[in-house]
């Protein structure tokens, strides 16, 4: 069995960290993600776009519905 950790970061809270809080944040993520690295159990790793350019969809009435935008 596979899991998939996906972290949801709220981009108005994370742009009002100082350099310095953005940092150890990304060093502490780091640091779990060479853990999984050793222990043989991470498979891949990618990052996202911001959601201004984003896409949701949604089911409507059994339709797909696609929206573009700024949507979290």
């Amino acid at each position: 069995m596979q899991y998939m950790l996906l972290c949801c970061i709220d981009e108005s809270n994370w742009t009002g960290l100082s350099n310095a809080e953005r940092d150890q944040v990304m060093k502490e993520y780091d640091g779990f993600v060479q853990g999984i690295v050793r222990s043989g159990h991470y498979r891949a790793g990618g990052r996202l776009d911001g959601v201004a350019t984003s896409t949701t969809l949604r089911e409507r009435n059994g339709r797909l519905v696609t929206t573009d935008g700024p949507f979290a």
